[in-house]
């Protein structure tokens, strides 16, 4: 069990800010992960003042070295927006490895609730030549 809390203060573009972030992370084995973090960020502009939110819980799970599945739910307070993204990796050998990434979102609808937002899937494959 690990965790960290950092604040930040000082000048920020033509204003000032304050942010401050905690996490706390429990890894009960060597392949099991799993994480979360807060972050909140108020900001003092000419134009105008502003506060940032934003959430992230992680679960990653590593079956080798070679194979790993990441999972990552994250939100903020601003786009109204809740994103999953679930990355398998599998490394063949040392610069050729393959990523499977699935994204799924969704958006906050008038009323509070959450409806299906954008939602992808890609395949990766990357192949180096050494001379």
């Amino acid at each position: 069990l690990s965790g960290g809390l950092e604040v930040q203060t000082g000048g920020w573009y033509d204003g000032t800010g304050t942010s401050i972030r905690a996490n706390i992370d429990w890894r009960p084995n060597a392949n099991l992960r799993m994480g979360l973090s807060a972050y909140q960020g108020q900001f003092h502009l000419p134009g105008g003042d502003f506060t940032s939110r934003q959430g992230r819980i992680n679960f990653d799970w590593s079956f080798s070295p070679e194979f790993i599945i990441q999972n990552l739910i994250q939100t903020d307070n601003e786009s109204g927006h809740v994103g999953f993204q679930s990355r398998t990796r599998w490394m063949l050998e040392d610069g050729r490895w393959t990523c499977f990434v699935v994204n799924y979102g969704w958006d906050e609808a008038p009323g509070g609730y959450l409806i299906p937002g954008d939602r992808d899937i890609s395949l990766k494959f990357v192949y180096s030549f050494r001379f």
